[in-house]
């Protein structure tokens, strides 16, 4: 197998509208953390409400990830 259908497979299938968007979500989530870090509006609290944003994010990609694996698994029956 050719370097380049290998890394169409694997690409293929990793830039799915979910992994798009998660990844939109965590730039647009970084964006917001220097933001704060340069303007000094950075606490605790700021902070721990921005790393549960990232964190739900990549929990929600990961949940539906496992749906649709088990969905796939079963044929569908499972929900």
């Amino acid at each position: 197998m050719a370097f380049k259908e290998m890394f169409i497979l694997f690409f293929g299938k990793l830039l799915s509208r979910k992994f798009i968007m998660t990844m939109i979500l965590a730039i647009i989530l970084l964006i917001v953390f220097f933001v704060m870090v340069k303007n000094e509006l950075l606490s605790e609290t700021s902070f721990g409400l921005w790393l549960a944003g990232l964190l739900a994010a990549f929990g929600i990609y990961t949940g539906s990830n496992i749906i649709v694996k088990k969905k796939t698994d079963d044929g569908g029956t499972n929900e």
